[in-house]
């Protein structure tokens, strides 16, 4: 059944030309919920608008955008069973796209919080794929491993009369006298890992991440290894820099300081994002150009490619909330496209993402909590037009 509300079309006009204050909006998110609309069954001035705006899409507007997740935070339907998941939102026009998530993603949140938590939490237990968790392989030196998933408080016992500890899930190394011996740490898909090193510096690893150390840091530099994603929390010393080599791209040079480092091989570049401090990136040698640093500032990126060019660097200004929102337990998917946003799930949950026919071109808007169950996030995703199907451990997409 389809409903007239001369007052939705009202307030959907000054949605429209952004001049609808909260109240307004909150007015109207109450009166599309008074009106019955669901999926597929919004009102026709709705889908109109909709239809118009899709051909000439105005543009997007950080005001409204928090305005409508206010108004979502407000809304009593909402349960911590779903909460995660209500701030995903794809870009295809926003204005649009805001009623769509008023009227037809309210049908999609209400109908998961009406079928009763204890059924949405059965149907995870179940049928689920569960979030990644912490966890990491230890490598020796002399090639031993030592699961350290179960571990939660004890000693590993290392060579040449060394000892680790872990602590709270933490894997703690202590300043150490004699002969160092490299250890690599791994994270597989689905885990992730922190560990303190001898120096104090501490090192978060993102899944599907490795690092290499030495037991004790000796001479006038401190150097480790990375690869996939790391974050690190340099302990400051003047007389020993920190240097880390990045895949075989990228050297990075510190002396105290908070950075990242995504070197994932299937994206498309090596970035270092600096926090705190400051932080000098160049190209691992080639032979080829003169290697000259790039000098990041707080709240820089240097872009590097994965086979060194000879080429200066880029250097850009990024979001560090979101570059290192893995590490606070969080996706932060702010503009970015469907690829990227599926290569960062296929990591966290252990599976393999398939797309049937050319991957539509979309980015999206929204942060997730990386605790959330698979199901929750692909329940927000066919929301937003595509198609998503699990065989085992693959996801089908489709438009």
């Amino acid at each position: 059944m389809e409903h007239e509300n001369p007052r939705i079309a009202q307030l959907y006009g000054k949605w429209m030309d952004r001049s609808a204050s909260e109240q307004e909006m909150e007015e109207l998110f109450s009166l599309l919920k008074e009106s019955g609309l669901e999926s597929g069954q919004y009102n026709p001035l709705l889908k109109e608008n909709w239809d118009n705006t899709m051909q000439s899409p105005p543009p997007f507007e950080e005001r409204h955008r928090k305005m409508v997740e206010t108004i979502l935070e407000k809304y009593p339907g909402n349960t911590e069973t779903i909460a995660p998941v209500k701030k995903l939102m794809p870009w295809r026009n926003w204005w649009a796209a805001a009623l769509l998530l008023l009227a037809v993603g309210f049908g999609i949140y209400h109908k998961l919080h009406t079928a009763g938590n204890a059924t949405v939490k059965e149907t995870i237990v179940k049928n689920d794929i569960l979030p990644g968790s912490n966890g990491a392989i230890l490598t020796l030196a002399d090639g031993t491993q030592v699961l350290l998933d179960t571990i939660a408080n004890g000693t590993i016992q290392l060579q040449g009369g060394i000892a680790a500890r872990v602590v709270n899930g933490t894997l703690l190394y202590e300043a150490q006298d004699g002969p160092a011996q490299w250890n690599t740490i791994t994270t597989p898909a689905a885990r992730q890992f922190q560990l303190i090193l001898p120096d104090g510096t501490k090192a978060w690893l993102n899944a599907q991440s490795a690092i290499r150390y030495p037991t004790a840091f000796s001479g006038n530099e401190r150097r480790v290894e990375v690869s996939g994603e790391v974050y690190l929390e340099v302990s400051h010393d003047k007389t020993r820099p920190f240097l880390v080599q990045v895949n075989n791209s990228a050297v990075v040079e510190v002396l105290g300081t908070r950075f990242n480092i995504n070197a994932y091989t299937n994206e498309d570049a090596v970035r270092t994002t600096l926090l705190e401090g400051s932080v000098a990136v160049r190209e691992a040698s080639t032979g080829k150009g003169d290697n000259q640093p790039a000098m990041l500032e707080p709240g820089e990126q240097a872009i590097a490619p994965h086979i060194p060019s000879g080429k200066p660097l880029s250097v850009l200004p990024v979001d560090t909330e979101k570059v290192i929102a893995w590490k606070n337990g969080m996706f932060n998917f702010e503009g970015m496209g469907l690829q990227e946003t599926m290569r960062q799930l296929e990591r966290w949950y252990n599976i393999q993402v398939v797309y049937e026919g050319t991957p539509p071109v979309m980015q999206f808007f929204g942060k997730i909590e990386r605790n959330t169950p698979l199901s929750a996030v692909l329940e927000a995703l066919k929301g937003f037009g595509l198609n998503c199907k699990m065989e085992n451990q693959t996801l089908l997409i489709s438009r």
